[in-house]
């Protein structure tokens, strides 16, 4: 006595096929002419009908290769994976080779971005880039900045930054800014102006400690 069960998604020849008893997903598969490149394995759905409710019931499976017997009017179908990759850094904007590159732990913005001459372009704003980053759950983003110039030169600093898993880098071009990224520009600008303005102050007060020195000895 033969069944007929059906067989669909990333399978080579999905179709309805009349199979003997004690067939199981596994033989199925195979005579589907097995999985696609694109098959997930835990993405494997066999929906049977329960004559017992009077409607079908949905079962998930996780291999391929299962050894679960075939009954009448089965239907199975293999889903496909994610086209979304799961350890990506974006470099995109005014740039020779934008595109989704490996994240590589510790890695920063440098490590991408190495040579001002090859990965930049002639328009390309090297005061400074943009780096996107999701800082929850809800995929929500900051954007923070760093210099292009220092990440080129490998300094281990603010203006060349770890990167995090699913960053997006952003070059700008020196043409055609928009005001919001204008915005960053400036913000950026300031942090700068004011991180020299302390510097400067702790120079003095250092040189205002040792020109006292000389004279507290003296009294001792």
């Amino acid at each position: 006595m033969s069944n007929e069960v059906s067989i669909s998604g990333e399978v080579r020849r999905p179709a309805r096929y009349e199979i003997k008893e004690n067939t199981t997903i596994g033989e199925l598969v195979a005579m589907a002419g097995g999985v696609t490149a694109n098959a997930f394995e835990k993405g494997l759905i066999l929906q049977r009908f329960d004559a017992s409710i009077g409607a079908p019931s949905i079962l998930q499976l996780d291999s391929f290769g299962i050894q679960l017997y075939l009954k009448n009017g089965d239907e199975i179908k293999i889903r496909s994976g994610s086209d979304q990759p799961v350890n990506p850094v974006r470099i995109s904007g005014a740039v020779s080779q934008p595109g989704v590159y490996q994240y590589m732990e510790g890695a920063r913005v440098g490590d991408y971005l190495s040579s001002l001459q090859a990965d930049y372009l002639l328009e390309s704003d090297l005061q400074m880039g943009l780096i996107v980053r999701r800082i929850n759950a809800e995929l929500d983003i900051e954007v923070r900045a760093f210099s292009p110039v220092e990440a080129a030169s490998g300094a281990l600093s603010d203006g060349n930054p770890e990167l995090q898993v699913f960053d997006e880098i952003i070059i700008l071009p020196l043409a055609g800014i928009t005001d919001e990224e204008l915005s960053f520009k400036l913000v950026w600008r300031k942090r700068k102006r004011k991180k020299r303005k302390r510097k400067r102050k702790k120079e003095e007060r250092e040189k205002i400690k040792r020109k006292n020195q000389p004279s507290l000895r003296g009294r001792n």
